[in-house]
């Protein structure tokens, strides 16, 4: 898993009734799109540092955020939550 390959952990847990529950399965995935962004920021500066960074890495962290982040994630946002609000 990338966020363990470059140095990156959580211990998040929730507990709660179903609308927290939903509310909190939002803001995991939130802080699972930060950790990311810092798994791609941990990457940019190996590169720049002139560390190699296998293409895979890069291929799947782009590919979680296409279809994690843009797609999963924000459509739970865009067709329950923000209609809910």
């Amino acid at each position: 898993m990338l966020l363990l390959k470059y140095g990156i952990t959580t211990n998040q847990s929730y507990t709660g009734g179903i609308m927290e529950l939903a509310s909190k399965d939002l803001i995991h995935e939130h802080e699972a799109i930060l950790f990311a962004l810092k798994v791609l920021e941990e990457i940019c500066n190996r590169i720049e540092s002139g560390k190699e960074v296998p293409v895979q890495d890069i291929t799947d962290l782009i590919d979680f955020i296409k279809l994690f982040a843009d797609k999963c994630h924000h459509g739970k946002e865009e067709n329950f939550l923000f209609p809910a609000m």
